[in-house]
């Protein structure tokens, strides 16, 4: 028995380690893409539960092992504009880096409450990995510079165990939908397929007749059906593909970006909070001279502060109008407006990693 202890130990050594070696990690980087996200959350996606205060009784219907149910209906309207309020100013912690360990751990918190009523419909969204993103990085340095009130500063091998395990977790995320993917769509009969079953359903059903969805649609039945495997392929893959090399995991987010790119373009289903999850393995740690500079100079937060405080107006603007969507400048009523910005912004995340690749591919010629 204990050598079978010591050989799981081993093997799970190896694992991470192997992980840890194919996921370099910079302290500038991190904090860096600390404002980004901070940025992200304030204008593109800050949730949002205001709406809940408006919903019946008859609604409230949350599963078994859910906080939701120390309630005996959704609470009333002030608990979630205490929620929503609260929740800018944790990612206004975030993006100025107050105190943003702790400002983060805040955020997840808080946003797991709302989640937990938002559940009680009986779906449940895709967004997890965002908050699994901010809970991993909590551990990190990520808010020891470039910060206005800095963390302490701790060992850096807590930054590689958080992005470590974050990836892990993507893995994870990616291959639990793969799988069942595999169960239903790997087969032989083409007469049937997945993804055309998406792409007409969503199109006739729930309109989304957007971008190039119409396009979509007429696509021969037999390419849809090849889509099928693509995707499980690309679904089961990610674990793979992290423990080959830096490149072949770097690789494999560029995949997810493009991959992204079509559903938004096809499918009308954007998955927008999912760019800044794959951004955080992307090194910012050149941008990081440039940036001190910039924030140092008084024109700078001449600029920045106004702007700043104008974002928060209008964030304080929707939570107290009822109004609030995850977006700041389009509602989500306004679809199509909503599916321009997020083909921008995968657009904007794929070029960042073709450069991330290539800049690996010359580092590796280099070497």
């Amino acid at each position: 028995m204990s050598r079978f202890i010591r050989w799981i130990n081993t093997i799970n050594n190896r694992f991470w380690v192997r992980i840890s070696t194919n996921i370099p990690v910079n302290v500038a980087s991190l904090c860096i893409f600390r404002i980004i996200t901070g940025l992200f959350l304030l204008i593109i996606f800050l949730p949002d539960f205001t709406w809940m205060s408006k919903l019946p009784r008859a609604f409230f219907r949350p599963p078994v092992l859910s906080l939701a149910n120390l309630s005996t209906g959704f609470p009333n309207k002030y608990f979630f504009l205490a929620l929503d309020v609260l929740l800018l100013v944790a990612s206004l912690c975030i993006t100025t880096g107050i105190k943003a360990k702790i400002a983060s751990r805040i955020f997840v918190i808080l946003s797991l409450v709302g989640l937990n009523f938002q559940y009680s419909f009986g779906k449940i969204d895709h967004s997890i990995l965002l908050y699994c993103l901010l809970f991993c990085l909590s551990f990190t340095n990520w808010g020891t510079q470039l910060s206005l009130v800095p963390d302490k500063i701790r060992h850096s091998k807590y930054d590689q165990k958080a992005l470590s395990l974050f990836a892990v977790l993507i893995c994870f995320a990616f291959f639990s939908a793969g799988f069942e993917k595999a169960l239903k769509w790997i087969n032989s009969d083409f007469n049937s397929s997945g993804t055309a079953n998406w792409m007409y359903t969503g199109y006739y059903a729930f309109d989304r007749q957007f971008l190039l969805a119409p396009w979509g649609k007429s696509f021969p039945f037999g390419a849809q059906k090849l889509m099928d495997y693509c995707a499980v392929v690309f679904e089961l893959s990610p674990l793979v593909m992290l423990l080959i090399s830096p490149r072949s995991w770097k690789i494999w987010l560029l995949t997810a970006c493009i991959f992204h790119i079509m559903n938004t373009l096809f499918l009308n289903i954007s998955f927008t909070f999912n760019a800044i999850i794959y951004l955080v393995f992307c090194d910012f740690s050149f941008l990081y001279k440039a940036i001190a500079t910039l924030l140092s100079r008084a024109v700078f937060r001449l600029i920045a502060v106004p702007a700043t405080v104008l974002i928060v107006v209008l964030r304080l603007t929707n939570i107290f109008t009822c109004t609030a969507a995850s977006n700041l400048f389009f509602s989500g009523r306004l679809i199509e407006a909503n599916l321009y910005v997020a083909t921008l912004v995968w657009i904007l995340i794929t070029l960042i990693f073709i450069k991330a690749s290539f800049k690996i591919e010359r580092e590796k010629m280099s070497a």
